[in-house]
C-alpha cells in the first residue's frame, strides 16, 4: 500500500495524525512509498522544516512535494499519479485514527466492484446501521413536511483506494 499525503503548513496538526495513524493504521500494513504534498498555506517556512523532519523519522523514503502556489485538488492529483501499488491509503493532515485498521479488515471489503474503502467518521454522519451513509431531509412548507430527499456523504479522506 502506498500512502497519498495532502498538507498545509501545520505541524501540530500533521504530528498529532503521523502519531494517531502510526500507533492504529501503519503497522498492520505493508507500506510500499509515501508521497506527500505540503502545500504552502497557512504556517510558516520553519513548520514545514519540522513537518518535513517528522516525516522523514516515519518514513525515510517518502517523497515530498512542495509546490509554490497552493492548490488541493492538484496536490490530490499529483499524489495518487505517484501511487505504484496496488491500493492507497489516502489521507489529509488533520485526521485521527482512534482505533485499529488492518489490511486483514479491509481487504476483504474491496469486492469487484468496490474500489473505494472508506473510514465511516463524524463528517459522514453515519448511523453504523445503514450501508451506506446517507443524510435525510424533511422538506416543510409552511409547517407541513412535504416529502424527503437522501444525500449521499461521500469524501476522498481517509479511505483506502485500489489504483487500478
Amino acid at each position: 500500500m502506498d500512502i497519498c499525503l495532502v498538507s498545509v503548513r501545520r505541524f501540530e496538526i500533521l504530528k498529532r495524525t503521523v502519531e494517531s495513524f502510526q500507533a492504529f493504521v501503519f503497522p498492520h500494513f505493508n507500506i510500499g512509498n509515501v508521497y506527500v504534498n505540503i502545500d504552502p498555506f497557512l504556517g510558516t517556512s520553519a513548520e514545514e522544516e519540522q513537518m518535513i523532519e517528522l516525516l522523514k523519522t516515519h518514513f525515510p523514503q517518502a517523497t515530498i512535494r512542495r509546490p509554490d502556489r497552493p492548490g488541493f485538488c492538484k496536490a490530490v492529483q499529483w499524489t495518487w499519479q505517484q501511487a505504484q501499488s496496488p491500493y492507497i491509503l489516502h489521507m489529509e493532515d488533520d485526521w485521527l485514527a482512534h482505533e485499529a485498521i488492518t489490511s486483514h479488515n479491509a481487504e476483504p471489503l474491496f469486492a469487484d466492484d468496490v474500489i473505494n474503502v472508506a473510514f465511516m467518521n463524524a463528517s459522514f454522519a453515519w448511523n453504523g446501521h445503514d450501508r451506506f451513509s446517507v443524510r435525510r431531509r424533511r422538506h416543510k412548507f409552511l409547517g407541513i413536511p412535504y416529502g424527503r430527499s437522501v444525500e449521499t456523504r461521500f469524501g476522498t479522506s481517509p479511505g483506502l483506494w485500489r489504483t487500478d
